[in-house]
């Protein structure tokens, strides 16, 4: 059995309206597109990646992380794949795992205050204050 691959203008078509959705705050309308982003694509790295956060915006971390890592294994040198990678980790109270996504992250993009900030809160929920604060 021969299967088509899908049209990539379709695909980004698809992201698209669901960035467009996202930004009016339509969160269930873009989650939607997202979903059918992943239906025609299921393994592109910018479905994967915006379908995982807005998962991890509706507070569902853990069903976030599948997707996440999936993007993170398709690009793993982009600091927002990465970094929502570490949020999820650092949600889902994987504070080691958190820790090193937000050091990669941090590595990729040294002007993202945001990454060495998630270094530190997950020293600090670990109950290492120190070295919590030494990071800032």
């Amino acid at each position: 059995m021969i299967t088509s691959m899908p049209d990539p203008g379709i695909v980004r078509a698809t992201l698209e309206a669901g960035l467009n959705a996202h930004r009016q705050g339509d969160f269930e309308a873009a989650r939607a597109a997202f979903q059918r982003a992943l239906a025609l694509a299921p393994d592109d790295p910018d479905a994967l990646n915006l379908y995982g956060a807005t998962l991890l915006q509706a507070g569902e971390a853990e069903s976030a992380l599948e997707y996440l890592q999936r993007a993170a294994h398709y690009k793993r040198n982009d600091p927002a794949v990465v970094g929502n990678l570490a949020n999820a980790y650092f949600t889902t109270r994987r504070y080691d795992e958190a820790r090193e996504a937000f050091r990669k992250a941090a590595r990729l993009d040294p002007r993202a205050l945001q990454f060495p900030l998630g270094v530190a809160n997950s020293f600090a929920m670990q109950g290492e204050f120190d070295t919590a604060e030494a990071q800032l």
